[in-house]
């Protein structure tokens, strides 16, 4: 019987092979963090399977990846969003000075970076 649960193989057919995966690293956090530890990032920060065997085959990671829109509907009905959320006034775009965090980091390490000054 086949299940109906999308898993990580799906999202390394759907994002990683498509170029869209951001590397933000939400699929391994969440695996990590359950402490089931089938996925890790690569040297590059790409997700992959450290072991594919570990796989519970939840689909939490392929829920929770940006790049699947899945739960918009869903979130934007429970949040009341509807768009436009309202004019853009100023943008403004930053990143870590310190060439480790940036690379460790996601989205340029400016979180990880303010974290640290801060303490």
């Amino acid at each position: 019987m086949a299940s109906d649960v999308k898993t990580f193989s799906d999202l390394i057919v759907e994002v990683q092979e498509r170029g869209i995966c951001g590397k933000c690293g939400g699929c391994a956090s969440f695996c990590s963090a359950g402490e089931y530890n089938a996925l890790t990032l690569d040297a590059d920060g790409s997700p992959k399977y450290a072991d594919e065997e570990r796989c519970l085959k939840c689909g939490i990671c392929y829920l929770i990846c940006p790049q699947i829109p899945v739960l918009d509907a869903e979130l934007r009905e429970r949040h009341g969003w509807i768009a436009p959320i309202g004019p853009v006034r100023r943008m403004a775009s930053a990143a870590a000075a310190d060439d480790a965090v940036r690379a460790a980091g996601t989205d340029g390490g400016l979180v990880t970076a303010m974290l640290v000054h801060a303490l």
